[in-house]
């Protein structure tokens, strides 16, 4: 794909999962990690990544889940899609976006990332990507979503 500039962008096809419970006293939490290493490091964001060849977006959700907290995912809610365009790395990222509060496991921290669950009322919004605070609502919300 090109820009008005004409520079070629790679296109990345990608997943996000958002994982959440109730607690016993009826509040709500939503499970973010805290990326450890590359792209993003220091950022509090969902899990997910790239899918892979011969692998299906809910599949990968479902590996970049395990692999980087240990949560297995027994079923997946599409609430949206990202468009996102990175002009340093020449890169389009086509992001779906997923919920599940159905899971296995105990969330345990990976090379990767360290999970961390969250109240819904206490959302670290400053350790996040600035576009979050345009789409994340409507994760919270539980409503579906296209953003670019």
């Amino acid at each position: 794909m090109k820009d008005q500039n004409s520079s070629t962008y790679t296109e990345l096809e990608c997943t996000l999962v958002f994982c959440r419970r109730i607690q016993s006293d009826g509040s709500r939490e939503i499970l973010l990690g805290e990326k450890k290493k590359g792209f993003g490091f220091g950022k509090c964001i969902a899990f997910g990544g790239k899918v892979e060849i011969n692998e299906s977006i809910e599949q990968a959700a479902i590996r970049e889940l395990e692999e980087e907290c240990g949560l297995k995912a027994r079923s997946l809610r599409n609430l949206g899609y990202l468009s996102m365009k990175m002009k340093a790395l020449s890169k389009i990222y086509k992001v779906h976006v997923f919920e599940t509060w159905e899971f296995d496991g105990e969330a345990v921290e990976s090379d990767e990332m360290k999970p961390h669950w969250y109240g819904e009322n206490s959302i670290p919004y400053e350790r996040m990507w600035p576009d979050n605070l345009h789409w994340f609502p409507y994760v919270l919300h539980q409503k579906r979503f296209v953003a670019r």
